[in-house]
């Protein structure tokens, strides 16, 4: 089963519009949430990102 690991930049563009946040939607809409993972760190990268934002 492939896992699909989201940096943050990829993360960003689901919570804001970038080029690019249509293709992440698509991928939260076709694959399971259990198939996703992101690290400690992608998690605060995201964070803080859409904190400047």
């Amino acid at each position: 089963m492939p896992i699909l690991l989201w940096d943050a930049s990829a993360l960003t563009k689901r919570y804001t519009l970038e080029v690019g946040s249509e293709t992440v939607d698509a991928l939260f809409e076709e694959i399971s949430m259990s198939q996703m993972v992101t690290t400690f760190w992608g998690y605060a990268e995201t964070y803080v990102s859409l904190l400047r934002k």
